[in-house]
């Protein structure tokens, strides 16, 4: 499984950036891991442009970058989750380090029990402990000081472990992120025992888009 995160770069708005992503995508899901739900190439946009590209590119598997438990109705500025529902958005990510929530545990049942899975950033294992209670769809590990950093999370081994194996029986699916940049961090990542990673930096930033997506994307076909 591979989340990109196309944060807020001005690379984000790029139609033929979202052409090649939908080109991808159409590839990937001929491969048995890129079928199941759990395991696909799944893209969080800007989230003023969430609604447009959803329409426009209906065979990328898109996320919101971010989610709020406020109401439908009476909350400007909020993202309902009834609003992502009705736009056919299955998932959103949250706590991302970048847009820290107050991790009210009855906020995020409150969201999930509406609909929206939630793919819930943490890091650390101990803050993950009181996340787990929440039954998150996807947990994923992204120490702050490696975001952004080129330097891998996969060069923490003994962190990676010490998440996975504390996390490994419960129904939540494990990811790790920051730092992740080539193949080789990628790999490193499910040999860890990780499901998949998420990145963001590494993909908007390339030189060429189309071929490090295919980079990235190698380890989950060839599996």
């Amino acid at each position: 499984m591979l989340i990109l995160n196309l944060k807020t770069y001005s690379e984000s708005n790029a139609d033929t950036l979202f052409k090649m992503l939908d080109e991808v995508s159409r590839f990937v899901t001929d491969y048995p891991m890129f079928n199941r739900d759990s395991n696909k190439l799944f893209i969080a946009p800007p989230l003023i442009y969430l609604s447009e590209v959803i329409n426009k590119y209906p065979n990328i598997h898109f996320v919101s970058q971010n989610v709020s438990s406020k109401l439908e109705g009476q909350s400007t500025g909020a993202i309902v989750v009834e609003n992502l529902l009705s736009l056919g958005v299955k998932y959103s990510l949250y706590n991302h380090s970048e847009c820290k929530s107050e991790l009210d545990i009855e906020e995020i049942i409150n969201i999930q029990s509406r609909g929206l899975k939630l793919m819930v950033f943490t890091e650390s294992v101990s803050e993950a402990q009181e996340l787990i209670k929440t039954n998150p769809e996807y947990l994923i590990y992204e120490p702050q000081d490696l975001i952004g950093s080129g330097i891998s999370v996969t060069t923490r081994p003994e962190a990676v472990t010490q998440f996975i194996n504390t996390f490994k029986n419960t129904n939540t699916k494990l990811l790790i992120g920051a730092g992740v940049t080539t193949v080789e961090d990628v790999v490193n990542s499910l040999r860890l025992g990780a499901t998949g990673v998420a990145l963001a930096s590494s993909f908007v930033k390339a030189n060429n888009h189309y071929d490090k997506l295919i980079e990235l994307t190698k380890p989950f076909i060839n599996n």
